[in-house]
């Protein structure tokens, strides 16, 4: 069963102060862009700075002040910027209310 699993599996570590971009889930997407289509979302956020590594698996970002949803998240959620070529992103928009 090892062997299906890690066939798809890739290993991802970031270091302290690498630029990574934040992948949000369509049900936390609706709380954070209140857009009517899930599928014209945005599905990186970014790009964010790594403050520091938490655990074997998560890390904390800097994130823009008046977000408010928690700083660490599993490294599949992360994916490294690679290049210094500045692309227009989508920035985290204020929370109204908080739905979990």
């Amino acid at each position: 069963m090892k062997l299906y699993a890690d066939k798809r599996r890739s290993e991802r570590e970031f270091e302290v102060r690498d630029e990574v971009f934040l992948k949000l889930q369509p049900y936390k997407q609706t709380t954070v862009d209140l857009k009517n289509q899930l599928k014209l979302s945005a599905k990186y956020f970014g790009s964010y700075k790594v403050l520091k590594k938490v655990g074997k698996v998560a890390y904390k970002q800097t994130l823009p002040p008046g977000t408010k949803i928690h700083r660490v998240f599993h490294v599949s959620l992360l994916k490294k910027k690679i290049g210094s070529k500045y692309f227009p992103s989508v920035d985290l928009p204020d929370f109204e209310d908080e739905v979990f």
